[in-house]
């Protein structure tokens, strides 16, 4: 596709609350962990390893990766910095810590039978959340490492998208914290996405994106709604910021 055809800028309305802008999104890493065993009788567990078991002890290895230095530099840690309160309030207290971190979620775990019987097989399906500006390559490595230290164990690679980030001070976050300031009164923070969006696929053109939206309120979980008074306010916001953009 044409680079010219992706536009010159890119506002985005998935949620981000009324209180930030997304100049950036940490990257995720989907990766899918089989183990395979001889498997025995529950009784004689000296004959087998447990797939399930060694899926467990695998499991607390990979949350070492929270832990990692992932070498954010300086200049994101500090915008993030002065951003923490904003963020907390649209994302819920904490999401300003885990922003500049690697994070590990386990969604879904399958393996065994039934009770009397040492499992066999054991999969699990883990998200590895990136940071922004982290050293994608070290991380991978470290992944590698861990799992060498189980010979049962292999590994796929489901999805792959790196982090992200545009100028947090472009012309469009100029344009949607003035319009904010005068339909609301506040001013938003310019914050990094825990979560995914189409953003991103501009940014990979270096094509400025910014998402502003409404609040994630119940996101993947019971009554995930989005407040109407969110939804009118986010409609107006961009179709000013639209208008003034396309007027500079």
């Amino acid at each position: 596709m044409n680079l010219k055809s992706w536009g010159d800028c890119c506002l985005n309305g998935e949620p981000s609350s009324p209180y930030t802008i997304r100049y950036g999104e940490k990257g995720l890493l989907w990766l899918t962990f089989k183990i395979q065993t001889e498997g025995s009788h529950g009784a004689y567990t000296h004959l087998s390893k447990s797939a399930t078991l060694l899926a467990t002890d695998l499991i607390q290895e990979l949350k070492s990766l929270e832990f990692l230095d992932v070498e954010v530099s300086s200049s994101l840690l500090e915008a993030q910095k002065k951003s923490a309160a904003a963020f907390d309030q649209g994302m819920g207290i904490g999401a300003s810590v885990i922003a500049p971190k690697v994070t590990l979620n386990i969604g879904k775990i399958s393996g065994g039978l039934k009770n009397n019987m040492v499992p066999s097989e054991c999969s699990f399906e883990a998200d590895i959340r990136l940071p922004v500006g982290c050293n994608l390559d070290k991380i991978l490595q470290s992944i590698e490492e861990i799992t060498r230290k189980f010979p049962e164990v292999s590994v796929e690679q489901n999805m792959l998208n790196p982090p992200s980030h545009c100028d947090p001070d472009g012309d469009m976050m100029d344009i949607l914290r003035s319009n904010v300031k005068h339909l609301r009164g506040f001013q938003p923070e310019p914050v990094v996405s825990l979560g995914g969006t189409d953003a991103r696929l501009w940014r990979y053109k270096n094509i400025p994106a910014y998402v502003y939206g409404p609040t994630p309120t119940g996101m993947g979980s019971a009554n995930e709604h989005v407040p109407i008074d969110d939804y009118l306010h986010i409609v107006r916001t961009h179709a000013l910021s639209a208008y003034d953009y396309l007027m500079k």
